[in-house]
């Protein structure tokens, strides 16, 4: 069971885990301590998890980049070979 206190504003008794005095709004420093911490420790919880997203889509990233650039270096390569060999069937002809 929760450990209860007087408001120093309205004098209504107060659960200790609450943020705020339910009846006159005045703030109680233990509840409101305890509420920012779990915020603050959802909030980090939820960079952690962001931090792995973020490098799991950088490496997909990363490999789709470096097959683009295989692609690219290929098709210049193929595009190369072919002048090359319609030059040397050129010579051959003449």
């Amino acid at each position: 069971m929760a450990k209860s206190f007087y408001c120093t504003s309205c004098g209504a008794q107060v659960s200790e885990n609450e943020e705020k005095c339910p009846y006159c709004g005045a703030i109680n420093p233990v509840g409101a301590e305890a509420a920012y911490m779990n915020k603050l420790h959802k909030l980090n919880k939820t960079m952690s998890q962001m931090d792995d997203d973020l490098e799991e889509t950088y490496v997909r990233e990363l490999k789709r980049s470096g097959v683009r650039l295989a692609r690219t270096a290929g098709i210049v390569i193929l595009i190369f070979l072919i002048l090359a060999a319609a030059l040397l069937a050129l010579e051959f002809l003449y």
